[in-house]
Parts: C-alpha cells; structure tokens; sequence
C-alpha cells in the first residue's frame, strides 16, 4: 500500500463525497490526496483527513480541521535519500494539534499547497510593509566577514531580490507580499515578509530537502530581542509560537540595524495588527457584600472551567455595531477577510458567507 499521498482528481472526489454528504453543499474540494486506503482533502473551509482503520476497513476516522484555525504551515521538497515530500500544518488546539502527511515525490505540487494555505489564512492580511525607513540592503565586505556568513553568522540579505525570486523560484510569495528582513545563516534563511516569518531550512549533507515554513504574524504574540555583549555572540531574537514551537534567530556581530528592524516590524504587526482569540468565555458577576460603604463594587471572574477571583475593577464593553463589508475582487465564500473595525480601530477575521460575490457588500456586526 505504501506510505506516499499522490494527487487525485479533486472533481471526481468532490462528487463522491457531495453524493455521501460528507461535505457541505457550499464546500469545494480545491485539492485532494490519497495512499492506499486513507485520504486527505483540502477545501474552501477546511483540511479534511480519512482514516480508514483495522483489518476490514468498516472503522473509519473523519477529522476536520477549519482553514481558520491554521497557525502555522509547512512543506518540505525530497532529498536524495529521503524519496518523501512533506506536508505539516499547525493548528488551533490544546493538544495533537499538528497534521502532518508524506507526498510522493512527482505527484504532488507542494507549492501549489502551499500557496492555496497561504491563500485562505493570509490571503486578506495587510500586505504594506511596516518599516518605516528602510534602508537600502548593503552587502558582505571584507574576506573574513564572507566566510563568517557562510558559517553560520546571521547576515543580511539582499531583500528586494530575494522578493523577486521567491515569486517564482520556488513560488513561494504573494502577489501583494514583500521581503523587508532577510538573514542568512549557513545554508538556512530566516525571512520576515509584510504577512509572516518563513524559515527556509536546508537538511541532509547535500542541502537538497528543504523546508518552507511559514508563520502568519497575524497570529504571534511575544517577542523579544537582545542587543549584543562583550564576546563573540552578536544580537538575538526569539519569538515564542503558540503550540507549533519558537523561531531564534541571531544577527552578525557588527550589524546593529537588523535587530531593531525586527521589533519595528513586529511592535506593528503583533501590536496593531494582531487578530484578538478568546479561549475562555469570561463573565464578570457582582460581590453584593461589597456594596456597603462609599467601597467601588467588587467583581468575580467567571470562567467555563469553574472559579475566579476576585477582581477590583471591570472594563466597560462597548456596544456592538453594524456594518457594511465589500468582498474584494478574487476572494471565494468562505475566505477570510481581515479589516479594522470602523470604531474601534481592532483587527477583525470574517469568512465570506454563502452566496456573496466579489463587489457585493454583507453586513457585520461586532
């Protein structure tokens, strides 16, 4: 049976789960998998896994993974020895909240999922660049500093140039998406565009499998960095994921600008940028003991787990209001939409409902 998922034709799929109602009518299978008995589809709405299991067959495992809850993905190309390409996608969840399949080589587009991923979670995100004065990229001088970069000291790169490449060789970006920090280290890259960070790791002796991994900025949350010392480290940053690991990077010894270019770019997208998740439903009820006197009221935190403490002071909510959204050109029911909510300035996530075309406007309320 193998271990490989080869593509298959994604309208035949599509009729056969339609005539099972597996899926929705709204739903479109864009790509679809399959080795041996189990199967994997990707959607307009989700990432969808069969597990076919024991020996006849009869038990079989259906999971669903909502495009919006994906947090982090990567695809990984095949190696002289490892004949396997790769797919992960990280998820929303509290644990196993990674899916991860094996493609055989030459049949599968691995950047072809990639890029439809990318097309449903950062597809909408502000692709404008964030630093506000940027500075024209200067190259490597002198022998030992060449040699150092091509160690494993974190030096700059060119990153207009390396935005024109990765539109096609691999193509990797968006049409509206921009490098505005490139690193290098060794053979590895570290890239922060205006949708994400993507780390782009080379393995094996030769350098052949390379791994693509791409982290939505909408979706970090912490950061930090750290100015460089007195020995042979230069600065650093790290920036802590939420379930699918941290990114580290480090800087040259003399390059003093890159480090600060980082938390611009992520003070921004982490700071004004953010999308706003909620884990636990919070209540806030009255302490009437509290109430006696000229004492401001007290308050209990509520949560669905039970308990709470005692707070001093609640944060007014404002109202919700109505709004118009018009669907740009291009985006499918479905997508998500990413604005700013006209009163409140806070960054929204919206699917597009059933039925709304491109130009058409639907009402949101928040």
């Amino acid at each position: 049976l193998g271990s490989n998922y080869s593509q298959q034709d994604g309208a035949r799929v599509e009729q056969e789960l339609r005539a099972s109602r597996i899926i929705m009518d709204c739903e479109k299978v864009e790509l679809a998998f399959k080795c041996g008995r189990d199967s994997f589809y990707i959607t307009n709405k989700r990432l969808f896994v069969l597990d076919v299991q024991g020996i006849t067959g009869k038990r079989k495992e259906f999971m669903s993974v909502p495009m919006d809850l994906i947090r982090a993905w990567s695809v990984e190309s095949a190696g002289n020895f490892d004949r396997d390409m790769e797919l992960r996608v990280w998820f929303k969840g509290f644990w196993d909240n990674k899916v991860k399949k094996d493609l055989k080589k030459g049949r599968a587009d691995i950047f072809a999922i990639q890029s439809f991923i990318a097309h449903f979670v950062i597809g909408n995100a502000d692709g404008r660049a964030a630093l506000a004065n940027h500075q024209a990229h200067t190259p490597l001088t002198g022998a030992m500093t060449k040699l150092m970069g091509f160690l494993d000291d974190g030096h700059t790169k060119d990153p207009v140039e390396l935005t024109q490449r990765l539109r096609s060789d691999p193509p990797l970006l968006q049409e509206d998406e921009s490098v505005e920090v490139a690193v290098k280290s060794g053979r590895d890259k570290f890239l922060v565009t205006t949708k994400r960070v993507i780390v782009i790791d080379r393995k094996g002796i030769t350098g052949k499998s390379t791994e693509f991994k791409s982290f939505p900025l909408m979706y970090l949350k912490v950061f930090r960095v750290e100015t460089e010392g007195h020995m042979l480290n230069g600065s650093e940053m790290k920036i802590y994921g939420n379930g699918f690991g941290n990114i580290d990077q480090g800087f040259s010894k003399k390059d003093k600008q890159t480090m600060w270019n980082m938390h611009e770019i992520l003070s921004d997208r982490l700071l004004n940028n953010s999308i706003k998740e909620l884990d636990d439903e919070v209540t806030f009820v009255v302490d009437s003991s509290s109430l006696g006197g000229n004492s401001s009221p007290s308050y209990t935190s509520q949560t669905a787990a039970g308990g709470g403490g005692h707070i001093v002071q609640a944060q007014v909510i404002q109202p919700q209001t109505t709004f118009p959204v018009q669907v740009p050109p291009g985006v499918v029911a479905g997508q998500q939409l990413q604005f700013a909510h006209p009163t409140t300035g806070q960054m929204l996530l919206v699917a597009v409902p059933p039925g709304v075309q491109p130009g058409q406007t639907f009402n949101v309320t928040a």
